[in-house]
C-alpha cells in the first residue's frame, strides 16, 4: 500500500520551505474479520527528490520525521479543506428538501 503525499508541494506555507517526503510504502501486519488492513509498518518512505529510504539506511529516522511532520499538516489540512469546501457544497445541494420554500 502506498501513501502519495505529493500534493504537499502544493501547500504554500513559509518562503523557500518545502515538504520532503513523496510517498510511504506500508505492508499490513493485520487485518480486521472482513480482511481489511487495520494495522501495517512503514517499509520504505520516497523522498521528494527521488531517493528511497529503507530500514536500517542510517537516514531512516530523519526521513520517519520529515513524514511525521508533513503527515501532522496535511492530514489536518485536509480535513479542514473539506469543512469549508465541500460540506458546504453538500449542504447547499440539500438545502430545498431541509428549508421550506418561501422561508
Amino acid at each position: 500500500t502506498c501513501l502519495d503525499i505529493t500534493p504537499m508541494q502544493f501547500y504554500m506555507t513559509l518562503p523557500n520551505f518545502h515538504y520532503n517526503v513523496a510517498r510511504v510504502y506500508l505492508r499490513a501486519t493485520k487485518t480486521d474479520k472482513e480482511g481489511i488492513s487495520c494495522q501495517g509498518i512503514a517499509t520504505r518512505i520516497v523522498m521528494n527528490d527521488g531517493a528511497v529510504i529503507q530500514k536500517g539506511d542510517p537516514r531512516w529516522d530523519i526521513a520517519k520525521l520529515h513524514f511525521i511532520s508533513t503527515a501532522n499538516l496535511l492530514f489536518p489540512a485536509m480535513q479542514h479543506n473539506w469543512v469549508h469546501f465541500h460540506f458546504v457544497d453538500c449542504c447547499t445541494a440539500m438545502a430545498h428538501s431541509i428549508i421550506p420554500r418561501g422561508s
